[in-house]
């Protein structure tokens, strides 16, 4: 397979998946019965997922 084109996105020029992002963190952190503001996921969204967790 050849492809002809390849898009990149930088989160929020085509797609914005805070509120993806947001929606699966506090599902993750309910089961823990830890609650997660949506301040919370902002300063996490840059973090890969370990390191978000953990913070």
């Amino acid at each position: 397979m050849t492809y002809q084109a390849l898009i990149v996105d930088i989160d929020g020029t085509l797609t914005n998946s805070q509120p993806a992002y947001t929606a699966v963190m506090r599902e993750v952190h309910a089961t823990d019965g830890k609650p997660l503001s949506p301040a919370q996921a902002q300063k996490t969204f840059p973090m890969g997922a370990e390191q978000a967790i953990t913070k």
